[in-house]
């Protein structure tokens, strides 16, 4: 049986024996990893996260107002909005945009970074992941 907003886990290795169980009253999918890498770092796991540390930026309000719109995420629509001053990402997971320079950033619940790409007069037509998936801006 499948419940709503409810996820579980597990991750061992049969090596070290090294393992956890994570379940969780959230339909977020990043918490798990959040709680794995957790576990990892306080129970030294080698080799299984290596944190990398990043320095964000805060975008000027014109730079954030071109990077607003719908996108076609995989195939499914998602939209980027400002709130409080912050960009996000409003998919299936609502996602915080953590920018390291005025185009390419990262977001807590992907362990992936990302690159917003503009065209020859500054508009701005989507974004890359760091394996080269474009994503397209729709509107």
């Amino acid at each position: 049986m499948v419940l709503p907003d409810f996820i579980d886990e597990y991750i061992g290795s049969f090596e070290n024996g090294n393992g956890v169980v994570v379940m969780t009253n959230s339909a977020n999918p990043g918490i798990s990893r959040e709680i794995f890498n957790s576990v990892s770092i306080a129970y030294g796991w080698k080799d299984f996260y290596q944190p990398s540390l990043k320095k964000t930026i805060s975008l000027t309000n014109a730079a954030m107002e071109k990077y607003l719109g719908s996108y076609m995420w995989y195939g499914k629509p998602v939209s980027i909005t400002k709130e409080q001053n912050e960009l996000w990402l409003n998919a299936p997971v609502k996602s915080k945009l953590y920018f390291t320079s005025e185009v390419d950033f990262y977001m807590n619940e992907k362990a992936v970074d990302y690159k917003f790409s503009v065209d020859a007069n500054g508009i701005v037509n989507g974004f890359t992941d760091a394996n080269g998936r474009k994503v397209e801006k729709v509107i």
